[in-house]
């Protein structure tokens, strides 16, 4: 009797074990890379909308409303802006998010302009 060639049933069954638990890991890792892929683009858009609002603040300064929406990336942002006045500094926290939450933040500190015109002098 000529003795059998290829794999047994065990052997085939192990095999597909191994492919399958790579194939969801695998599929895991490209998950969590896509999410942080898209959060991380989030962030960067909330991040130039803070900044074109700072910006606007740094040249208008009177004319800056607490509070507004902006377009970005096709995404529409809500940002609201908290000032802390002392005499040595103004704290400006500019809060910004999509969807109705502000989940982002970006800080800035800027010197009162007395302070600017008495460095001047």
């Amino acid at each position: 009797m000529p003795q059998m060639k290829g794999f047994t049933l065990l052997e085939v069954l192990l095999a597909l074990a191994i492919f399958a638990v790579s194939a969801l890991t695998l599929a895991n890792s490209l998950g969590v890379t896509i999410s942080s892929t898209a959060r991380m683009q989030q962030q960067q858009l909330a991040l130039w909308v803070a900044d074109n609002q700072l910006v606007d603040l740094q040249l208008m300064p009177s004319s800056i409303p607490r509070e507004g929406d902006s377009e970005m990336g096709g995404l529409s942002w809500h940002w609201q802006l908290d000032r802390d006045n002392n005499d040595d500094m103004i704290a400006q926290q500019l809060r910004i998010g999509t969807n109705g939450r502000l989940s982002y933040g970006l800080w800035s500190y800027v010197l009162p302009e007395e302070s600017v015109s008495r460095e001047k002098k």
